[in-house]
């Protein structure tokens, strides 16, 4: 028996040992195959990405064109309702027109309805395939959510599987017992169940590409069909165009109306293009005021035009007060950056931007927005009306802010083509938000003249030269207006390459959004008592230069010192100096309205005071503000102050400003000056 026990024991053991090598075998093999299926998961895992990408185009693809079609529909919709129109006011009001027209009439119509009737059956029809496609779309979503199509599940099972065998492998190290080889080998079983059910996931997906490549091919036929149909719908517009030709030269008077809405579409093209001016639409805006004006600032330098500081900061100033200055006007010597600085700054500051050439020969509003054209019987717009109508009513571009530049105004006088925009854009300051005053467009003659609202989202920028081929701005320009003189080149720069602006704009420059405008724009002048102290004492001034006016007849009104006060209210580094200093007159922001002021008397004033004498009564008066404004601290403007009575032949002209030579005013040494004269 003992040796019949160690028979059996050796037995037992031979066989044990051959299941082991059996079963490690087959944990090799299996192994092999987990990472065979591991790299073909990997390569399916990417070529399903490749597909989803794909995938997802075609899905734009077929919804832009479900909405052309859509839009297809409502435009044939819209001509049958206006034709049915039409033909019932011939009917109504030309009973005594030829029967044998009339027949022709009804005819065309009935053809067109046949026609029209017929393209509704291949649109439904079209929208039918498009609904299955769409379905077919979803099922495949489904089923790539029901099988765990998401790569970081896959590779989670992976890890879970090579985890089992490593316990496996643990265990068969460690067996010694019947019982232990049992469970490893339901083990075994479970893991072989887990690679039969990969190799069903594969089985499906080698499926879903067979159903991707079904789909693609219904595409293929139903983009044909749209193309067809497409080039039906042109036709059939061509014969509505003809039919509409028709029933004007039989009833002019009924085709008034679609005359107006043809002309008002002629101005509803607009000239700004998704793909080039739309350019980061929908980022986040920048919030910090300074920080985005510094933002343009250093781009301007890399692109190769550098503009001082106090110009860049005075510009954007003068575009928030819009209300009170409706015009921003840019004057120097030719060559000086006046029409880049607003090209530049509307495009490193996300701004729709257009550029308007001033003609010598504009005498009226129709010379810069576009005219009625009765040879040929339509409205002819121009670039800037289309401009206007886009930004204001165009949901992709109203929402964010524009400017307008009419370059070399003065080459015409203002008044004969800009007059009404002035006095519309004024009443602004006294209406609500909603509500907003708008100038007619002449469409012709017995149309209604079409209403252009003059949206607080355009600014109004323009740039002129002095010599003998302009006209000078007159007092009501310059009343409604704040112009900004850029200074003569002190030294001359080099230029060694023309950059391509859209390679400085890049991809995630944001559009400047209305509202975020809107926050940096102070409507009311909120200062502590400290504060208005400093703001009467500016008031003061602009009072006694207004006083040494009267002995030449001249006069500053409300308007210019309401405009002086929201420009220091608004000036950037006051609102920054404002929000660190909260109810106290700190140096930082005493300084930083001292130049807010300063740029005002240059911007506002000193135009005021042109062409006074510079002898006589005029001279005495000159004197008065030149002393005035050197006891108050503006010794900067003397140098320009002086050569304005010197080179004016006689009289008054301010056209430099030598004072932005001393541009870095907010230096540390007059703060601690300004700090130390508070103490």
């Amino acid at each position: 028996m003992k040796k019949e026990r160690e028979e059996q024991k050796n037995q037992i053991e031979r066989k044990h040992k051959e299941v082991l090598s059996n079963i490690e075998e087959e944990i090799s093999e299996r192994t092999r195959e987990l990472k065979y299926n591991e790299q073909k998961v990997a390569f399916d895992k990417e070529r399903l990405k490749q597909e989803d990408e794909k995938m997802i185009e075609r899905e734009k693809d077929i919804e832009k064109k479900e909405e052309e079609l859509k839009n297809e529909k409502r435009i044939i919709e819209r001509e049958k309702r206006r034709l049915e129109k039409e033909r019932l006011r011939i009917e109504e009001d030309n009973d005594n027109l030829d029967v044998v027209v009339n027949n022709k009439i009804n005819d065309t119509i009935k053809k067109h309805k046949s026609q029209i009737e017929a393209k509704d059956k291949e649109l439904e029809s079209l929208r039918t395939q498009l609904s299955a496609l769409i379905r077919e779309l979803e099922e495949i979503k489904s089923f790539r959510e029901a099988y765990g199509d998401d790569p970081a599940v896959i590779q989670k099972n992976l890890k879970e599987l090579e985890a089992s065998n490593k316990n496996l492998r643990d265990k068969l190290a460690n067996c010694s017992d019947k019982a232990e080889m049992d469970l490893l080998t339901d083990r075994n079983r479970e893991l072989e169940a887990s690679i039969n059910e990969l190799r069903k996931e594969n089985c499906h997906f080698y499926e879903s590409q067979e159903q991707y490549t079904n789909m693609e091919a219904k595409y293929r036929d139903l983009d044909s069909k749209y193309k067809a149909l497409e080039s039906t719908c042109e036709s059939l517009k061509n014969l509505l165009e003809e039919k509409q030709e028709e029933l004007i030269r039989l009833s002019a008077p009924e085709a008034r109306l679609a005359d107006r809405d043809e002309r008002i579409s002629s101005l509803k093209k607009g000239i700004l293009v998704d793909s080039k001016d739309l350019i980061g639409a929908g980022l986040p805006n920048e919030t910090d005021e300074i920080k985005w004006l510094e933002g343009i600032r250093e781009k301007c330098s890399s692109y190769g035009i550098s503009f001082p500081k106090r110009i860049l900061y005075a510009f954007h100033t003068a575009l928030k007060i819009n209300d009170w200055s409706t015009i921003t006007v840019l004057a120097g010597v030719s060559g000086t950056g006046k029409s880049e600085l607003p090209r530049l700054y509307s495009a490193f500051g996300g701004l729709n931007f257009i550029s308007v050439a001033v003609q010598p020969n504009w005498d009226s509003q129709e010379s810069m927005l576009g005219f009625f054209n009765s040879i040929d019987n339509r409205f002819e717009p121009e670039p800037l009306l289309r401009f206007l109508v886009q930004c204001t009513e165009d949901e992709k571009y109203k929402d964010y802010m524009s400017i307008v530049l009419l370059d070399e105004m003065n080459l015409a006088y203002v008044e004969h083509y800009f007059a009404e925009f002035l006095s519309k854009l004024e009443t602004r300051r006294g209406l609500a938000k909603k509500d907003l005053p708008s100038v007619e467009v002449k469409l012709g003659a017995g149309v209604e003249p079409y209403k252009l609202q003059l949206a607080r989202t355009i600014l109004w920028t323009g740039t002129m030269n002095q010599d003998e081929t302009t006209k000078s701005l007159s007092d009501k320009v310059l009343d409604r207006g704040l112009v900004i003189n850029f200074p003569r080149p002190k030294k001359l720069s080099s230029r060694t390459s023309m950059g391509i602006i859209s390679k400085y704009i890049g991809n995630n420059r944001p559009m400047l959004h209305k509202s975020t405008w809107q926050s940096w724009t102070t409507h009311e002048i909120e200062f502590s008592d400290d504060q208005m102290v400093e703001i009467e004492h500016f008031r003061e001034i602009v009072e006694e230069i207004n006083n040494c006016l009267e002995e030449v007849g001249r006069a500053l009104g409300h308007r210019v010192w309401q405009s002086i006060e929201y420009y220091i209210a608004n000036y950037p580094a006051v609102r920054q100096a404002k929000t660190e200093a909260g109810d106290e007159l700190t140096g930082d922001l005493r300084v930083a309205m001292k130049i807010a002021f300063e740029d005002q008397i240059v911007q506002k004033i000193m135009p005021k005071l042109r062409g006074i004498e510079t002898r006589g009564k005029g001279r005495n008066s000159l004197q008065r503000i030149e002393d005035l404004l050197e006891n108050e601290g503006f010794e900067n403007l003397k140098d320009d102050f002086e050569m304005a009575c010197e080179q004016g032949y006689g009289q008054f002209m301010w056209s430099s400003a030598k004072y932005l030579n001393s541009e870095d005013a907010l230096s540390s040494k007059e703060i601690q000056e300004s700090n130390e004269e508070l103490n």
